[in-house]
């Protein structure tokens, strides 16, 4: 079965006679391809039969014209939109629409397009299309119909275009994403990358300063950047309370000074924090609103407890 545009589809062209294209057909009798044409707004299929090679008199002037009408009659059900019911052809060209012919990567790419995510998820998924993209072709799956996908051709895909288990398991997770996206399109019956095991990863030890190192970064910016290291060391001293997001109930903290980190990123409003630290008594806090200028930096807004400003008071 073909799917086509518009929610219609067809059976596989045939020709007949079946060994039309080995040097022993006879042209003796009449040639024909033979298809059934399907359209749901109509409760049965149509028929449809092309004898135009019989004109030919010849063994290959007739398999070559059969060869020219099975493109034609393809490209005129796929590309063009045509359907035998109206007899009518719908251009598609400028539509942007994609079907269950379109080759893997122009449908990932028409997926990354529609989809809806956050800034930093569209900035990942584009890094990932263009390497995923690039195996595409190195591989030769370029002219893969995204209907022909399989988990093993994914599992190809993935191995080819990661250098490491970490790499592996980013890229399964950002694929996952734009082929869930193909499956709400109806393009693709389940989710290929669902079914593909996660690799097994080595935890990476992180590296951190020596306290030396700690002490020495710390003078450094006290006597070059003092306001930046006010904010660094209420920052290094915080204990985050996510819990208290939601959580109504108050509680008595002793010898501790309470702030409210108002965050300008999305999905990241209104956190509690405590700060266990001599430098929370400077009057400077309660106006201090960050650095920088670009949105996608972290810039906090800290408030004192009890400050009339600060909504997470209320």
């Amino acid at each position: 079965m073909i799917n086509l545009p518009n929610g219609c589809s067809s059976s596989e062209l045939k020709v007949y006679p079946k060994n039309w294209q080995s040097k022993s057909a006879k042209i003796t009798s009449n040639w024909y391809i033979k298809y059934r044409f399907y359209d749901p707004r109509f409760a049965s299929p149509k028929q449809v039969m092309i004898k135009g090679m019989n004109q030919f008199k010849d063994l290959s002037g007739r398999q070559g014209a059969t060869l020219k009408a099975l493109e034609i009659e393809l490209h005129q059900l796929s590309k063009e939109g045509y359907n035998p019911f109206l007899k009518s052809k719908i251009s598609l060209e400028g539509t942007n629409l994609i079907n269950p012919q379109t080759p893997i990567l122009d449908a990932l790419k028409s997926a990354y397009a529609k989809i809806e995510v956050s800034s930093r998820t569209r900035l990942d998924l584009k890094f990932v299309l263009s390497s995923v993209g690039k195996t595409i072709q190195s591989l030769g799956f370029s002219k893969y119909q995204i209907s022909q996908v399989t988990r093993k051709t994914v599992k190809l895909i993935l191995e080819a275009a990661s250098n490491s288990p970490d790499r592996f398991n980013k890229n399964r997770s950002y694929l996952m994403i734009l082929f869930a996206e193909l499956c709400e399109l109806e393009l693709i019956e389940t989710n290929p990358v669902r079914d593909i095991r996660k690799k097994k990863t080595v935890k990476h030890i992180r590296e951190v300063l020596t306290d030396e190192e700690r002490i020495s970064v710390d003078k450094h910016l006290k006597n070059n950047y003092p306001e930046f290291h006010r904010f660094l060391n209420i920052f290094f001293h915080l204990i985050w309370k996510r819990s208290q997001k939601t959580t109504k109930n108050k509680v008595s903290y002793s010898s501790t000074f309470i702030v409210y980190l108002y965050l300008t990123r999305v999905y990241e409003k209104g956190l509690q924090c405590l700060v266990e630290n001599s430098l929370t008594t400077d009057s400077y806090i309660s106006n201090y609103s960050g650095w920088g200028t670009n949105s996608n930096i972290f810039r906090p807004r800290i408030y004192y407890y009890g400050d009339p400003y600060c909504s997470c008071n209320k």
